[in-house]
């Protein structure tokens, strides 16, 4: 496939572009094709109707909301309510929800109202989930991690990119994760954001997922969102 495409794109026609110049760029668009580019882009929109969220193929990763972190969370409360709000959607919309604890030997273990909605939860020493198992026990068919937690500049942005190095779509639920500083936080943002990966809210999220108010669900999510 990585051949066919790179042939397609010899085939481009390049107006006003000399020889040299059109060379160099079929060259670079190779370079992408092979690295895995394309591959990446499109596992972000599959199974999607344009840029939204679909419930289908979707879990919900919820990464080291542990006891002794959370304290120090920047608005940590506010972090946290958010996470329970979008646990409790995707658990009414059959959205799996697992979780992840860093050393939880150190860090405690997840607060109890989020670690009860998880079918599971793993234990990791790496800052990047998917370095400890992440990928292999969700669901199959997941084509879209959606990832709240803390700290954002670390296991949260250090698993989004494991996940896309693996293929599979990541949305960052920006009101739901946090760091102790704003700044970190801050500039994970951007990172993530030019890395590819999907910024939302909870409630973009939950509009998303059910797409219609006449939604079977529509009335129990909404006095979630309101």
């Amino acid at each position: 496939m990585k051949s066919l495409n790179c042939r397609l794109v010899t085939q481009v026609r390049l107006p006003s572009v000399s020889e040299e110049t059109r060379t160099a760029i079929v060259a670079q668009c190779c370079l992408l094709i092979a690295s895995g580019y394309g591959a990446r882009a499109n596992a972000r929109y599959e199974g999607e109707t344009a840029m939204l969220l679909n419930v289908d193929g979707s879990v919900l990763v919820l990464v080291d909301f542990q006891e002794r972190l959370v304290p120090v969370i920047h608005q940590g409360d506010e972090v946290v309510r958010e996470a329970f709000r979008l646990a409790q959607i995707a658990q009414i919309l059959a959205v799996p929800v697992v979780g992840t604890e860093q050393n939880p030997r150190h860090l405690g273990s997840n607060v109890h109202d989020l670690k009860r909605l998880c079918s599971q939860t793993l234990i990791k020493h790496t800052f990047d989930a998917t370095s400890a198992g992440l990928v292999e026990i969700l669901p199959a068919g997941t084509s879209r991690v959606l990832l709240a937690g803390c700290e954002s500049h670390v296991c949260v942005l250090q698993t989004a990119f494991g996940l896309l190095e693996r293929d599979i779509g990541v949305t960052v639920v920006r009101n739901a994760v946090g760091s102790r500083k704003q700044s970190d936080l801050d500039v994970a943002m951007v990172r993530l954001d030019r890395a590819g990966v999907e910024l939302t809210t909870v409630e973009m999220i939950a509009f998303e997922w059910m797409r219609t108010c006449d939604h079977t669900n529509f009335r129990q999510v909404l006095r979630l969102v309101k």
